[in-house]
């Protein structure tokens, strides 16, 4: 199966809901959509720690990009995981779909000459708002498969309303065991306190206390929308981290597609 460069019709095999969402908080839902049988992710040129994504076009409205969920080695499906919002078109069309339904996707993207580039860092830090966390883990994943002289340590900081709001915590704790002294999580909780978690907005405050460790040499990716990526790199900045961020998206000119 070639690369899904163009749109074309996925069945849905499984919907399940991750998350409920706090009392003013949306729902989180996994989406499981059909591939061959003895096709992958990975055989059609993902590469999760990269950044790679998917997009959806939904009947009407904008098309919009979703980081599956899924290893890339599993074969014959992949999830999305999507947050629910009211209005919105793209989730609330993937939303109305029954299993057996078909969505209209295409990837993996960004387009060969636009790809996103990765700086080695021995620490790396990971900070995720909400839904951003199924960008970030793969990621985190990723650099933790590399040699420890290559990565030292990786850190996870995600930021949500409410623990009604965390998912995937047991397979978020199995990490912190397999990878004892070299991933650390930290889940930052702005509206409820809980045992385990910070009570705090991710702020400038907030970042000091958990990157205290890291160089000014180490490097960061911020999963969230473009304000909350904004204002967390300056917060970073104001903490003494200036390095470019960990995935940057860079012209390649046709005879230097690949990334290897």
């Amino acid at each position: 199966m070639k690369p899904l460069r163009q749109f074309r019709p996925f069945q849905l095999l499984a919907k399940e809901t991750l998350s409920e969402g706090g009392e003013d908080g949306f729902p989180v839902r996994r989406f499981t959509f059909e591939l061959p049988s003895d096709c992958s992710l990975q055989t059609l040129g993902f590469d999760l720690g990269l950044g790679d994504f998917v997009q959806v076009r939904p009947p009407a409205g904008r098309v919009r990009s979703y980081s599956p969920a899924s290893p890339v080695q599993r074969t014959g499906s992949f999830d999305l995981v999507v947050k629910i919002y009211p209005g919105g078109r793209c989730s609330g069309h993937l939303d109305s779909l029954s299993v057996g339904d078909q969505a209209m996707i295409s990837g993996p993207a960004p387009v060969p000459w636009l790809a996103y580039t990765l700086k080695q860092q021995q620490h790396v830090g990971l900070i995720a708002f909400g839904v951003g966390i199924t960008e970030a883990l793969p990621v985190a994943l990723s650099q933790l498969a590399k040699p420890f002289d290559s990565v030292e340590q990786v850190v996870l900081l995600w930021g949500n309303r409410s623990w009604k709001d965390v998912f995937w915590q047991e397979d978020l704790q199995e990490m912190v065991r397999q990878y004892a002294g070299r991933f650390k999580l930290v889940y930052a909780l702005s509206r409820e306190d809980c045992e385990g978690c910070v009570r705090s907005r991710i702020d400038q405050s907030l970042l000091q206390s958990t990157f205290e460790t890291f160089p000014r040499s180490a490097g960061f990716l911020v999963v969230g929308t473009k304000q909350m990526k904004k204002e967390t790199r300056r917060a970073l900045a104001a903490c003494g981290f200036f390095s470019p961020p960990l995935l940057q998206m860079k012209l390649r000119m046709p005879w230097n597609w690949r990334r290897r």
